[in-house]
This record gives C-alpha cells, structure tokens and sequence, in this order.
C-alpha cells in the first residue's frame, strides 16, 4: 500500500496558495490531458478557463482525483450548475466558500442534488445524462460516494435537534482554526497567505489579518447567517477532518484589491463599492469572470473526470492498466476503506479512449499529505513522452530553513543523483531562473518574530523529463553502474528516509493545526517503488544490487532503528518482484515451533496480520485537544525474546486501515467500512475499533504465539514534542480478540501490483539523433554519502570505414555544445557527437584516448546550477516539439488581454513603488555583490551575460513605468558599433497575480539587415528619432541572449498559431533560428499580429507588420539554487516595518548619516537621500524623473 497510514488526514476543503493556469506551459492550441490531485479546487479549471479567452482552439481532458468523496461530491455539483448556467454566481460563491448561507441557496442546492441523484442509478445511466459528456467517472464505486453525499444534501436536517448541536460544535472547532494567538496576530500568521496579495503584501498587511478572523468568526464573508451549508455540514458528517488556515480567499490574486489599476483594466475594483472588504471584492470579481469564461467554453472544450481514490493507488493502478489494461492492481482505494481500486473498463479497457498519459500533472498541494518521493515515482511514468509534459509540486519551507534546504530533504538525499535515477529533471533548479516571485513571501516570512519559526510557505517547483531541458540526445546510453555503487546509493537514501522527523526549535510556537514537516511519509512498502522505478533506469545487476544493499542494512550497527524495517523491506523486494533472493530473510528468520495452527498445515510464504486496536487506545491520539491525529503515522512492531534474552523486532510500516470490528477467527475484517469511516471522526460516540491489517513474513506470523508479542504505535511526522512516539496497544499474538493472520490481504484478489517504467531521454528537436560515436556510461560515487561524485562516457569512435580513426591526444578537439552535449573531433577527421546524462563542464574533464581500442574516455565532476553561468540559454530554454512547434520549458504562458493593468500616472508614483523592491530583486544576494563589485572596480569588466540581462530588464520596467531614469515605452537594445538591434515597444505593465509578479506587455521589432535595406521602415525610424527613446547598451554576449529569450517572450503570450510555412518547421531549424548578427531570429508567423491601436506612433501601421507581441517578466533567482533575498541585511534593517519605512533612493539606509531623518530632494520632495554623496551618486538616474514641486 503506498498510502501514508494515518488514522486521520485532513481534508483540503480549498488550496491555500494563489490559483495558477493548468496549461501554463503548454504550447497554445495543443489538446491537453491533464491529471489533478491533492487539494486543489475548482479554480484551477475555472481559471484555466479564463486564460484561455482568445487564445487558439484547444479542447481539455482533465481527470480530477481526490480521496474525499465530500470533496468531488461538492466540487461536481458546483460545476453542473455553472453547465447548466441558470444559477446565480452568487449562489455557486456562497455554496462553495462560505459556511453559514441563506435559505434561497441552499434550495439551489437541494434540487440540484436531487436533480443528480436521479441521473445517477448507474454508471451508463450517468453517462447517457446531460451532464455525462461533460463530467464523467473514472470508476463506479466513485459515482456510489458521490451519491451518498447528495443523499445527505438532500435529506439532512442542519438546523434543529441534535444535528444542530453537532453542527454548532464543529464550527467551534472552525472558529478555533482561525483564531490567532494575541501574540503572534502583528506577524506570524502572515506567511501563510502572503503569496495571495504578492507582489503588493505589504499592502495588505492591515487588512488581511481581518479578513482572516472575520471568516474565521463567521464562516461566511456576507452577511452572518445561521443556516449551515448543507455541502460542508454534509462532509462533516463524512468524516472529513477540517483542514487548517481554508481561508478560500487564498487561492486568488488579491493584488487587485491594493494595486492601481488603469480605467479600463480587466478585473478591476469600484473603488466606490463598500458593500465589502476590498479583498473580497477583488475574490468575487475573479470568481464571476473566471465562472463565465468556463460556462463560455465547457460543453465544447472540457471533459471532467471525477475519481475518489487516494492519488497514489490511481497512478499505480493507470501505470499498471497502461500496460495491460487490466482495470485493477489489486490496491485498496484508500485508507480507512476496504475496497479496492477498480477503473470503469470502458473507459479504460483496450478501446477506451480516457488518457492514461499526460501532458501536465499538477500535485502541487499533495506534498505535505503523500510526500514528494512518493508522487514523483508513482506519477512521473503517466508524463507524456514531450518536451512540455510537466510535474507541478509546491515545497513547503519552515521559516528557519531555506528553500535549498527543503529541496534537498524532500529527496532524502543528493538531488542531481536522484533526479537522474529518476530520469527527471527539476526545472528551477537547473535553470536558476523563475518568472515567479517568492520576493515578498521570503522577505516577510524572514522578519516574523522568532516564536513562528515553524510557519510554512511554498514554492514551485516543476519536473520534466529527461532530455529537453539541458540537450541530451534520445539515443543516450542508459547509465551503467556497479551493483555495490547503486547499493550505496539506495542505502544512503534508505537510512535517511528512515530519520526521525526534526524536532521543533526550543521555544517554537505553531499556529494551531499547522502541520510542519517535509514529507516523512515513506515506508518501506513504497520505498521498493523508487527501487523498482530505479533498476529500470539504470543497466545494472538487478540481483546483486539488491543483495548488497539488503547486506548494507543488515550489517548497518550504526542504526538499530533502521534495521528494525529490514524485514519488512526484504519482504516487500520480494513480493512485488523486485528481488527474489532466499537470503534476504535468513538471518531475521525464526524456527517454525509448533506452528500456527490458525493457519494451518499449509503454512504460506506471506501472510496477513490483521490487529484489532480497540477504540480506548485511539482516543490518545484522535480528539484530543482539537488533535485530529492527521501528522501521525501508524506502524505495528513483532516482537520476540529470544532464550538469550536479546528482543528481536521487526516493524511493519505498510498499515492498511479500517474502522469496525473482526470475527474470530477471522478471513477478513467485516463490516460496511465506508458507512464506517464516514462516521468515525466527528462523535466519540461511535466507538468502532481500528482495524489494522499488514503482509508480514510467514515466520514472524506463525511459532510459539505466547511469546511473540505485536506492538501498535503512532510515529509522528512533525516531532514538536519530547514524545515522538506514542504507544497506543500491545497484547500477545495468541490473544484471537485482537489479533488474527489471514491468507490474503483481505478483500483484494491477489497481492498489489507496483509498476515501474523506464522514462525515455529524448532529444531536443523530439527526433532520433544518430550518432556514430557509441557510447558506454559509467559513474562513480562518493563513497562517504553515496552521491554520484564523477560521470565517465567512453565513446568507441569508428570511422566511415568502419576501423578506428588516427587518434592523438595532441590534436583532439573536445567541444561543449550544451551543459550536457560534447563534439569531440582529431585533426582531418569528422567530428562525433557524445552526450552526458547530466550536466558537467569542459574544463573539468579528464580525457584518455586509446588508439588501438578507437575509445575516448571522459571523466569530469558534476555540475551543479551554479557552474552553468556560461549557459545563460538555460534563463529561457526553448525546445522545439510535436510538429515543431516550440515549447517553453521554463516560461510560464500568460494570456496578456486578461492581466490587470497598472496605472503609471505621475498621482501613482508612490502607490507604485513596490515595483522597485520586486523588480530589484531580479539580482540574488550572490548577484548583488558581484553587481557591486563591478560597478566599484575601475577596470571595465564586462559583466556576465545573465547579469546583464537582468539589468536591462530592470531598466525597462523602471523606466516604462517612470518610477527611475525618465518615462517612456519606447526602449533599443543598441550595439555600441552597429546601433540599434531590437526595438521594444512596452504598451503596458501588468499584473501577473499567479506568479506574483508583473508582466511588460509589449512588442518586439528586430532591425534585421535585409528589413533596414528595404527602407520599409525608413520614415518610421526618422520619427522614432524625435520621440523619447530609452537606449540600452548590450554588448555581443548579452544580444546573443537577448536572440535566445525573446522567442520565448512571444511563444509566451502568442494568441496566434504557426502555420505550414513557418521558419521553424524547416528542415535543421532550431530556436532561435540563428545567432549571427542582424539576421532573422525568430519565425514571422507572429508578425503583425497585434490589438487594434496597440500603439498609437506615426507610421506605426507599417512598423507593426514586422513587430511580435512578447511577454517581457522580470526573471528571478531560484529559491532551490541560492538566496533570493538577503535575510541578515533585511532583519538588521529591520525587518516588516523596515520595508515600510522610507530608504534612501541609493543605499536602502533608513536614516541620515548624520542622524535623524533622511533628506527629501529639494526640488521634487518625492525621494529621499541618507547624505548628499548618495544623492549626488544617484543624480544620473534621477535627474530623468525629477521635476519641481511646481510643475
């Protein structure tokens, strides 16, 4: 069973993290197959929606998977009514957010549901029903949970009698949610919704906080009332646990609610409306546009299909049906539920047509609940073999570590070695770049007081497969590596998997039910998945890599703990086919003794413990002080005590979960487990017993049962106490009231099937790339923490004749063409193409070449994200795919018309200077010194090409929106010996509330050599000569990346599509299609394709005919790689109420070199200065913008 045993999970009534696009790196106009799951909502379809208005014609298959029923329940509901498009929006709002409604919506709700009940006596009855093209179930059992809380909707009584009482109670629990401690109510809440108002949080600092509590005291942001909401009254009576911090205004982008906005920008606010909070305002003005663009488009372009299962037996049981189309792999749906996993045959039997891969999987919200190795194994392999297929995860950060930090513990170990095992690529990690801003979130969370230190926030992060991202080639080698060193490996990821989560900070203090911790909910069930998914990575000795490591453990005395789960690993290897050695149990093993006569004289291999825990024992851990039990994990230990008096134990992790009670003797647990788990956790007064059940070796199941004892605990996942684990009941294996062994795993037909695929390399262009180099990949470890230390590629050179070559080391020539790809070549002869697996540098290549044998062997170090500033491509990688159409691999798509746009009038200056702290943090804390190094150096060293980038991007939106160096849309990129090179016309600057940014919304003119000869555009470059012209200086370098970024700002924001004659689709042709000088680089399939008056110059109708829109973002440092913000400068100037304070315009200081205040510019009063030295050092840039008080 992969799913985590808790004996309570919390489910994610809303995500708490700003809704983003669900196609956002697809190419436009591409059909999308899409897989969701976790604690997403609605909106992310809905918003999915509202970004495609306009953009080409694409059609959506999504399939939708949550374990909670009440969940789909109301999240299926919700989108029939905006189908059938008669409700009104403000009754869809009210059902789905607040908690408390009016009488006139919760009417709308009965007769839908009554309306669905109807349609859904069967399966095909429901697919033959007017919603059935449209909303579908992935599985019958689905359909039946569903039901069930329809039922509830329909027939439940929340206002009177006991149901009442039970109803008011809950809510107090909800209240108690949302209440903030007095001393932590200036800050330690704020991390929590801080990415919701980015890139304005420190505008809603005040208001936020109210928001907070007021839905939190009400449940509801009108009017309070006192009817309960029969779709969450319902779910609570499901034994849905309420999750922490729902607060659903989370999920949008309330920068609209702070930010000046233009007249005429798209979701903007009446600021005269005070019929609510500004910041509700904003979330119902998102809401409305967002539903009507879904209803403009659903019954033509979207599918929906619903499935309650826990994710990771859905992604096991497609894995599997993908490559059989059995429609089971005999797992359990979920915890605390005995049935078992069974896909519509259909739908998904050998004519079916529901995907089984896809192009975007999107778990941002699982980590906490499934953890990260956990989804990476099991879902990566449903990715689509193409260069846009993407994993989304959101990495949660304690406040007292780093992002860097986080991302190395959530893969138990090194990253570039278990990314590449994987077959995988972490896309910020490797490119260092990111249009998403975590800027606010990192400087806010980094100056809340020390007693929050355990307060959460998230970043994105995105997986693709191998192969696209940093230029392997398809026809790569699989790595080769030696048993004992892919052993090390698995040992060194094993041991740290089996660590006790850390121990909160003396003096911490969590909120209430926030839930620390980054993702310790393996085990070694599901450990043997990444095992699995490993060996059919890499060419190795499956067997004998599994004996040494299973040796590794075994003889491991540096952690009794950890071989207390040998047993349960080696048997687990063994059942799901990984490693069928006899010695793996010998030396745990235990003599047969009398036997057990339970199971009688067929003793088999494997048997199933199954534990009563009566419902007393649980009460230590489930509604105990508002505990819900959900960051804990349940595991069963076998004990035995040997004649020698030395205690053997084994500890069993793999816990399948039920409420009910066991016959004796017993086959299976009995009992309807579904009407019992949605009983179970709002009364004590239901008092059925956990029903535990575990596969377990037959000889630590049979023997003398007197003297073997079995061992029920809960282990926590977030260790903030002095008790990380909690006893809740022992007995002897003879006690039949408590403990039975069956012959099967309960109701499943035969064992779990866990599947693995080998995840293809494929090239760039997305075609077979030949090569006459054959290559051999090998690796070394680091023996001391079992990383891969050193790539080896041996490349066996063969001639057209078919013999080697004359190779001499003299001549040869060893060329890198990308972080992974090398041209090597001798003196008169071809050149031959080899690549490596993963990054690695030129320069730190050893090289031996052996004439006789035709071989060169190269040997390098590798590369980390930080040595690959000579790429600086990597900021925007563009890839060539299906039909040669470029997919961005790391440019998150926006659809330009339906951004927020900002006002840049002088009367917005001030309101906008947030800008200017956002944008500047473009530069990292690495960045910034070496910007500081160079500008104080009197030697003229050009800086790199990625730091220069930046700066000119820093130029254009502070210039564009006239807050330093004058104002003006109108921007060059100049050569200082040829002019100008490109000309970039920013029309607006908008808000990109999902990436907590802002976007340049512009149009990009190349002045390619064969245009200026035309004379085409000859009077338009006269009259841009007496208009105001920002002319920003790139040398060679920084042009040449200029080339390589832009075709990605258009591919961004294209609302066009590439037709038959476009210069891509040519044969040979890449992205960008050439780097030479005043040559055309990018396709004109996008030219001229602007708004009406998107710009009103003189000529401009001509100009436009050669110009492209492009979606100029700053590009921020990735949190994964280094520091984004400079923590120990912030908090000594500090920290929030420093950022509120007034900076000296030139060196941030927050007070006068004499003291005091700082000095106000005598001539405009709109700056402020620490001394005269910094304003004399910044008069170049202000002198632009300074305009007397008079004017």
């Amino acid at each position: 069973m992969f799913t985590p045993p808790r004996p309570a999970a919390h489910s994610g009534l809303f995500c708490d993290s700003p809704v983003a696009s669900l196609s956002r790196e697809l190419p436009q106009g591409a059909d999308a197959d899409i897989l969701v799951f976790g604690r997403n909502d609605v909106r992310s379809i809905l918003f999915t929606a509202y970004c495609e208005r306009g953009l080409p014609l694409r059609k959506f298959d999504v399939t939708w998977c949550h374990e909670d029923e009440a969940i789909t329940a109301r999240d299926l509901i919700f989108f029939t009514l905006l189908l059938d498009g008669e409700a009104d929006s403000d009754a869809s709002w009210d059902l789905y957010f607040h908690f408390y409604v009016g009488e006139s919506s919760a009417e709308v709700l009965r007769t839908q549901a009554t309306k669905l009940l109807a349609l859904s006596e069967s399966l095909s009855a429901w697919n033959e029903s007017v919603y059935g093209q449209n909303l579908k179930f992935c599985d019958e059992g689905s359909m039946i949970l569903a039901r069930n809380v329809w039922q509830q909707y329909v027939e439940g009584d929340w206002q009177s009698g006991e149901a009442a009482v039970r109803y008011e109670k809950l809510a107090e629990r909800f209240r108690n949610h949302f209440a903030i401690p007095s001393d932590t109510k200036d800050d330690s809440f704020l991390p929590t919704g801080t990415r919701s108002a980015s890139p304005l949080t420190l505008a809603a600092i005040k208001e936020a906080p109210q928001s907070y509590e007021d839905y939190g005291e009400h449940g509801t942001f009108a009017q309070p009332s006192t009817m309960p909401n029969p779709v969450y009254a319902a779910s609570f009576f499901t034994g849905s646990t309420l999750a922490p911090a729902v607060n659903p205004l989370l999920g949008f982008h309330l920068a609209t609610a702070f930010a000046r906005l233009a007249p005429t920008s798209p979701l903007g606010l009446n600021r005269d409306d005070n019929s609510a909070p500004r910041l509700v305002l904003a979330a119902k003005t998102q809401f409305h546009e967002w539903c009507a663009a879904f209803r403009e488009i659903a019954k033509d372009r979207f599918i929906i299909r619903f499935s309650v299962v826990c994710p990771l037996t859905f992604c096991q049981t497609l894995q599997h049906n993908s490559a059989t189309h059995a429609s089971s792999a005999n797992q359990f749906r979920r915890q605390l539920d005995l049935s078992y996993y069974e896909l519509d045959s259909k739908a998904y039997g050998s004519t079916g047509t529901a995907p089984r891969l896809f192009d975007v999987i999107d778990a941002s919200n699982s980590f906490d609940q499934l953890g990260a190795m956990n989804i990476l194994v099991s879902s990566s392999p449903l990715l689509k073999i193409a260069a846009s297929s993407t994993l989304y995860m959101e990495i949660p950060r304690l406040q007292n570590e780093t992002y860097k930090e986080s991302f190395d513990s959530m893969l138990f170990g090194h990253p570039p070695t278990i990314s590449l095992l994987l077959g995988l690529v972490p896309v910020e990690y490797w490119t260092n770049a990111t249009p998403v801003s975590y800027v606010d979130e990192l400087m806010l969370t980094s100056s809340v007081s020390t007693h929050a230190q355990t307060l959460k926030s998230y970043a994105w992060l995105s997986w693709k497969l191998a192969g696209y991202l940093l230029g392997q080639t398809r026809d790569i080698s699989l790595l080769t590596l030696n048993p004992a060193d892919l052993a090390k490996i698995l040992h060194a990821v094993y041991v740290q998997t089996l660590q006790r989560p850390p121990k909160a900070s003396d003096g911490c203090k969590l909120l209430p039910h926030k839930t620390a911790g980054n993702g310790h909910v393996r085990h070694p069930g599901n450990f043997v998945g990444f095992v699995k998914q490993v060996l059919y990575s890499v060419n190795v000795d499956r067997t004998k890599a599994c004996e040494i490591f299973l040796d590794l453990l075994r003889n491991d005395a540096s952690s009794v703990f950890g071989r207390e789960y040998y047993v349960e690993l080696a048997h687990q290897l063994h059942l799901r086919g990984v490693y069928g050695g006899d010695s793996a149990l010998s030396s745990f093993s235990m003599g047969l003794g009398t036997g057990n006569p339970r199971l009688g004289s067929n003793v088999l291999e494997s048997s199933c413990v199954v534990v009563r825990v009566p419902r007393e024992a649980l009460d230590k851990i489930l509604d105990t002080g508002g505990s819900t039990g959900s960051d804990l994990l349940l595991e069963a230990i076998i004990s035995l005590e040997q004649q020698s008096s030395e205690i053997m134990r084994a500890r069993f992790t793999g816990l399948q979960l039920a409420f009910g009670e066991m016959e004796v003797p017993a086959d299976w647990v009995t009992g309807d487990f579904s009407d019992a788990t949605k009983q179970e956790h709002s009364e004590k007064g239901d008092r059925r017993s956990l029903v535990i059940s575990f596969d377990a070796p037959t000889t630590w199941a049979e023997g003398d049962l007197k003297a073997r004892r079995i061992a029920v605990v809960a282990r926590r996942t977030q260790n903030d106490t002095d008790e990380p684990e909690v006893p809740l009941f022992e007995t002897v294996m003879s006690d039949e009231h408590h403990v039975s062994t069956t012959r099967r795993s309960m109701v499943l037909n035969a064992l779990p099937i866990t599947s693995a695929r080998a995840v293809a390399i494929t090239s760039s262009t997305g075609t077979t790339e030949t090569t006459p180099a054959n290559t051999t990949l090998t690796a070394n470890i680091d023996q001391d923490n079992g990383h891969i230390s050193t790539m080896i590629s041996v490349v066996k050179i063969i001639a057209s004749d078919g013999r080697p070559p004359p190779m001499d080391m003299r001549t040869m020539l060893l060329r890198q063409t990308s972080p992974c790809n090398f041209e090597i070549g001798f003196k008169g002869d071809a050149v031959y193409k080899t690549a490596f697996p993963t990054p690695v540098l030129k320069d730190t290549i050893k090289r031996t070449v052996d004439p006789k044998s035709g071989t060169v062997t190269l040997s390098a170090p590798l590369a980390g994200p930080l040595d690959l500033d000579g790429f600086p491509e990597l900021i925007c990688p563009i890839s060539l795919g299906t039909d040669s159409v470029p997919a961005t691999l790391n440019s998150v798509h926006v659809n330009l018309d339906s951004l927020p746009v900002l006002s840049v009038e002088e009367d917005d200056k001030q309101a906008n200077q947030w800008l200017v702290t956002l944008t500047s943090h473009q530069f990292s804390v690495r960045e910034r010194r070496a910007r500081e190094a160079l500008a104080s150096s009197p030697l003229k060293v050009p800086a790199p090409p990625r730091l220069s980038f930046k700066e000119s991007l820093f130029t254009i939106f502070m210039v564009a929106s006239g807050l330093q160096g004058g104002s003006t849309g109108l921007f060059a990129l100049a050569d200082q010996e040829r002019g100008n090179q490109v000309l970039l016309f920013v029309r607006a600057l908008r808000l990109d509330g999902a990436a907590g940014s802002v976007v340049a919304d512009a149009a990009a003119l190349p002045l390619t050599r064969e245009l200026v000869d035309s004379r085409e555009l000859e009077t338009f470059l006269l009259v841009l000569r007496e208009l105001e012209i920002c002319v920003i200086d790139v040398d060679d370098a920084e042009l040449v990346l200029w080339k390589r970024v832009l075709p990605a700002f258009a591919e961004r924001c294209r609302i066009w599509s590439h037709g038959p004659g476009c210069e891509y689709k040519r044969p040979g042709a890449c992205v960008p299609l050439t780097l030479l000088l005043e040559r055309q680089f990018m396709c004109t399939c996008g030219n001229g394709r602007l708004p009406a008056d998107y710009i009103r110059l003189p000529e401009w109708d001509v100009a436009s005919r050669h110009a492209v829109r492009v979606a100029m973002s700053p590009t921020f440092s990735s949190p994964y790689v280094e520091d984004v913000v400079d923590v120990e400068m912030l908090r000594a100037q500090g920290g929030v109420e420093g950022l509120l304070r007034d900076k000296c315009r030139n060196c941030n200081a927050t007070e006068s070199k004499k003291g005091g205040r700082l000095l106000k510019c005598t001539r405009c009063r709109s700056v402020v200065y620490c001394s005269q030295e910094c304003q004399r050092k910044d008069w170049k840039k202000h002198r632009m913008e300074c305009k007397p008080l008079d004017d």
